[in-house]
């Protein structure tokens, strides 16, 4: 499946005009054979709308256009943001138009309250996300600061976590890296004592493909926030890593999406490898461990062309990228095992962007050493948890009367102290501390996990360790 995603300089208020330039780049993108188009935040009214979403008359001219606009973008499902009054409360919403009409509509759940646009004093949070099925696919919408964490990283510490993986685009973004190495870097900044990683911001600058500009100098994207135009070559990500000063830094590389034809993956290797080595050249801080990137798809022979470049140019640690684009479980395993066992077994061996319990521990199987995913905290707020009886939904009613803790043989103060009818009662209110319990006790499983396999790994029985996961419950987890 491919999908669109628009980059519009909206008009505050201006209705028709909005729409029109939404209807335009759903045509494009219908023409360049996307099935989806993704537009911003509230694009239909534009960002921020402020008093507007106050009159009624406003919202009600919002549903006549939204509903126009459905009708004329036949041919290919667009996701706009809007803001829609019901039963007298007004939500910062997004719909779904599909088949010329509206078919969903889902409302943002975590509202700001900042300087830039004060939701709380004009919205109501939303219960769920919008989530829908194409082609096959299930979709979650989450809406801007739905999809940040809250509160998870000092829980992560204390349950164990000895690294923490931060985001070089969205710091650079915000608030920049400048601030950041003037706090005296990210551990100072964020009173973090134990290790952080850096990855390039590679993976989220090639996810909006349709606002970049790649050439071999470097690369060109927009602000995810203004529309802004940046541009970074390798040895300007290495300078806003160094600013943020993290204990292990990755190099900037191309992420070919999934499917690619061999002879894009093909070009994303070679531009990879040379900058990498352009990265290497380019780093200086001794106390900052850099990390080369492998990539090459699903093809095991730009895979293994991958390694040999990057491994040529010699780093301490290396990561194997390009994975969780959409590929195959299967193909994935497949594509990874000749990788990790060709990488260098004296040096840390990254699977990046991968991370529900099953995945991990056949990934370990084949030699890989770290991980890092959002799944832990994106699932949590969700409702969802991972234990050792399988992936449970907390806002099924089958817990409303459930009085055992959340899952009887995790130890995690989640579960040592609440039960699933409260863990149910905070996601069915869309209470804060609910998604923070469970993004608690969904990193303590998934690190206790890594805990009892590096424990079956010394004692010579990780075979046998992976065979009674496999064959028990709980690789019933995504």
């Amino acid at each position: 499946m491919h999908i669109a995603i628009s980059q519009i300089n909206f008009v505050v208020g201006d209705l028709p005009g909005n729409a029109a330039k939404i209807q335009s780049h759903a045509l494009r993108a219908k023409a360049a054979g996307a099935a989806l188009l993704l537009t911003s935040e509230l694009g239909l009214c534009g960002y921020p709308p402020e008093d507007l979403v106050l009159r009624d008359g406003f919202i009600s001219d919002c549903d006549k256009v939204l509903n126009e606009l459905a009708r004329a973008c036949s041919g290919i499902a667009v996701l706009v943001g809007h803001p829609v009054l019901v039963e007298g409360k007004r939500f910062n919403a997004v719909s779904l138009l599909r088949d010329a009409r509206v078919t969903a509509t889902g409302y943002k759940m975590r509202l700001p309250n900042d300087s830039v646009f004060d939701e709380q004093r004009y919205f109501e949070p939303g219960a769920a996300p919008l989530v829908f099925d194409l082609e096959g696919v299930r979709f979650g919408v989450p809406i801007c600061q739905d999809i940040w964490e809250e509160g998870p990283a000092q829980a992560a510490c204390a349950l164990g976590a000895q690294v923490l993986l931060s985001n070089t685009y969205h710091l650079f973004l915000r608030p920049g890296s400048d601030i950041v190495r003037e706090a005296g870097g990210l551990h100072s900044f964020m009173n973090w004592d134990r290790a952080i990683l850096t990855d390039s911001g590679g993976f989220q600058i090639f996810s909006l493909a349709d606002t970049l500009r790649l050439t071999d100098d470097g690369v060109e994207f927009r602000s995810i926030l203004d529309g802004a135009k940046h541009f970074w070559t390798p040895e300007d990500n290495m300078a806003v890593q160094q600013d943020l000063g993290a204990d292990i830094a990755m190099v900037l590389d191309v992420c070919p999406p999934y499917p690619a034809d061999e002879a894009t993956v093909s070009e994303a290797v070679r531009r990879s490898a040379e900058w990498a080595g352009r990265c290497a050249a380019a780093h200086s801080r001794e106390d900052q461990a850099l990390f080369g990137i492998v990539q090459g798809g699903v093809f095991e022979r730009l895979r293994m062309e991958s390694v040999e470049r990057t491994v040529g140019i010699g780093f301490p640690g290396y990561g194997i990228g390009g994975y969780s684009v959409g590929e195959p479980h299967e193909l994935m395993l497949e594509s990874l095992a000749p990788v990790a066992a060709a990488l260098p077994a004296d040096r840390p061996r990254y699977l990046m962007g991968v991370g529900n319990p099953t995945s991990m521990l056949e990934a370990i199987a084949l030699g890989v050493d770290m991980f890092d995913c959002v799944l832990p905290t994106r699932t949590a707020r969700t409702g969802t948890a991972f234990s050792s009886t399988g992936r449970m939904n907390l806002r099924n009613a089958k817990y409303a009367r459930d009085f055992g803790p959340l899952d009887a043989l995790c130890t995690c103060p989640t579960c040592a102290t609440y039960t699933r009818a409260y863990l149910r009662h905070l996601v069915s209110t869309k209470e804060m501390l609910g998604s923070t319990l469970l993004s608690v006790h969904n990193l303590h499983f998934l690190l206790d996990l890594a805990r009892r396999a590096r424990q079956a790994v010394l004692a010579g029985e990780y075979r046998a360790f992976l065979d009674a996961w496999l064959a028990g419950p709980g690789a019933d987890d995504y």
